[in-house]
C-alpha cells in the first residue's frame, strides 16, 4: 500500500490545483477528504470519469480527477472572541457481507471491526451483513475479528475497477475462485485449450475451529490461463452460458460486480 506521505499529501494552500492524479488506493471519497470537498461536489465535477467508474469508491491509478472551483465566503468575526469553523469534506462507511464455504450467509455472528485504532462491535443480520460502520476516509487498513483464530486484514481502497485484469482477479479471489496474485491486465482472449478449473478454496471447521484448507488450488504459471480458469468456475456456479468459456462478457462482468458489491 502507499505510505501516508504518498496517500495523504498535505492539503494545499493558496490556489488549488485543477486536477488530482489518482494514486494506488485512492477513491473519490479519499480525494474529497484531501482537498476538503463534499463528495457530491467532486462526483458531479467528473461526468466523464463517473461514466467509467460506477461507484465513488473506485478509481484506477492515474485516473485524472477534476477538482471543482472552491466557493468562497466572507465571514464576520470579532477580536478577542473564539469563532469556531467546521471543515467540510467527505465521510466514509464500511459494510461487509460474510458467507460460509457454501455461499450461505453467516447470520447472527458476533464480530469486531478495528480501524484507525477504534474497535466497533456488532452482529451480522440474517443475510450475513455487518452493520454500516463509519470509518475515516483516509483509512487504508481494517481488521475483522470473528474469533481469536479467525482474523482478516482488509485492504481498504485496494479493489481496482472491474474493467482491468487486476480488478477481475481481486473480485474472483474475494469470492473464493482464484488466488489474488496481483496480476496487471492480461489477455483474456489468448488461445487457451486448458480445461483446468480451480476448486474453490474452502474454510472447514474441524472441531469447531475455522482453519484454511492446506490443499493448494490447481496452478498454471500463465496468468491468462489462471484468470480464465477462475472465470469459467465462476460462470459455471452462476449458470452463465450453456458452456462456460472463461471470457469476460457483459453478463459475467455484471454478476461479478453484483456479487462483490461494486
Amino acid at each position: 500500500m502507499a505510505d501516508d506521505d504518498q496517500r495523504n499529501p498535505a492539503a494545499p494552500t493558496g490556489d488549488l490545483p485543477t486536477a488530482h492524479c489518482a494514486r494506488r488506493a485512492d477513491c473519490f471519497v479519499s480525494v474529497a477528504a484531501i482537498y476538503g470537498f463534499p463528495i457530491t461536489s467532486l462526483w458531479d465535477a467528473n461526468p466523464d470519469l463517473r461514466s467509467r467508474r460506477a461507484s465513488p469508491y473506485l478509481l484506477a491509478e492515474e485516473d485524472e480527477v477534476k477538482l471543482p472551483p472552491r466557493p468562497t465566503k466572507d465571514v464576520e468575526i470579532r477580536a478577542n472572541q473564539t469563532t469556531p469553523f467546521v471543515r467540510s469534506g467527505a465521510s466514509a462507511t464500511l459494510q461487509l457481507q460474510l458467507l460460509d464455504r457454501d455461499g450461505r450467509p453467516r447470520a447472527a455472528l458476533d464480530y469486531t471491526l478495528e480501524v484507525a485504532g477504534e474497535a466497533q462491535s456488532g452482529t451480522t443480520d440474517s443475510d450475513g451483513n455487518t452493520a454500516v460502520h463509519p470509518v475515516p476516509p483516509e483509512s487504508e487498513t481494517a481488521w475483522l475479528v470473528i474469533a481469536p483464530d479467525e482474523i482478516y486484514e482488509l485492504a481498504i481502497g485496494e479493489l481496482d475497477p472491474p474493467d482491468a485484469g487486476a480488478g477481475i482477479t481481486q473480485r474472483l479471489a474475494n469470492l473464493g475462485f482464484a488466488r489474488d496474485g496481483g496480476e496487471e491486465d492480461v489477455d483474456l482472449f489468448a488461445d487457451d485449450e486448458s480445461d483446468e478449473i480451480p476448486s474453490r478454496p474452502r474454510r472447514v471447521p474441524p472441531d469447531g475451529a475455522w482453519e484454511p484448507v492446506t490443499a493448494p488450488l490447481p496452478f498454471t504459471p500463465d496468468p491468462a490461463r489462471r484468470l480464465r480458469a477462475a472465470l469459467r468456475a465462476f460462470q459455471g456456479e452462476e449458470g452463465i452460458g450453456v458452456e462456460p468459456r472463461g471470457e469476460l462478457d457483459d453478463e459475467t462482468s455484471r454478476r461479478l460486480s453484483e456479487r462483490s458489491g461494486c
